[in-house]
């Protein structure tokens, strides 16, 4: 049975930006008393302060950093930003340092520059590859990613003949090994069928073609 390949749904998360397109800073790379450390590619300036309310962290923004807000200061010598710091012991008898996000208050250990120095919930990022919504083919490239690793032969079927198409087993691969294997590609190729299958029965509802739900569900 041939499948008709239709186009579905999928994109780009639209609210929240990449983790990996912005610069951030590490409170485990802070210095102990002061000077500079890594904002992503650039570098900043960093002192600690000692107050009666906690120790903090003056961190002063690489040019061409954030717009001004209330949370950011001018200086004769620079934009800065002060951050709370939180010491916690770790398992061998030192002692570690994290950053308290000014907007909610907790305790992370990296702070990502956007709109002065934020948590990653607060910044609103997240990672490219949760981004990305699952497509029509994501279980063709799954599979056949899967059979590179287990079997490690290149393994590139078309489209129409993935659900069918099975790889070689290596000489040197014992058959209840590649038995398994082969089993876990089915379930990559069902599903791949199943998300044809459903694309194809979206697009026909498109122009007014209605077909019967025992032959889709």
């Amino acid at each position: 049975m041939r499948y008709f390949y239709a186009q579905t749904n999928g994109g780009y998360n639209k609210t929240h930006e990449a983790v990996e397109d912005h610069n951030r800073i590490d409170s485990f790379e802070l210095p102990d008393s002061g000077g500079l450390m890594f904002c992503g590619r650039k570098t900043i300036d960093a002192v600690r302060e000692f107050r009666c309310d906690g120790e903090w962290v003056r961190l002063y923004y690489p040019p061409g950093g954030p717009r001004m807000s209330p949370e950011i200061n001018r200086r004769p010598d620079g934009l800065y930003e002060t951050i709370l710091l939180s010491g916690k012991r770790n398992g061998y008898g030192g002692r570690q340092i994290f950053f308290i996000c000014p907007c909610c208050g907790r305790r992370v250990r990296y702070l990502y520059l956007k709109a002065g120095f934020r948590c990653r919930e607060c910044a609103k990022l997240n990672y490219r590859s949760s981004q990305r919504t699952r497509g029509e083919y994501d279980a063709y490239d799954r599979g056949k990613k899967y059979v590179h690793q287990h079997l490690d032969i290149l393994w590139n079927p078309d489209l129409l003949d993935f659900p069918y198409a099975i790889p070689e087993r290596p000489r040197w691969m014992h058959w209840n090994v590649y038995s398994k294997h082969i089993k876990k590609l089915e379930q990559f190729q069902r599903q791949f069928e199943r998300r044809q299958l459903l694309g194809a029965v979206s697009l026909c509802k498109k122009f007014g073609i209605n077909i019967p739900e025992e032959y889709w569900r």
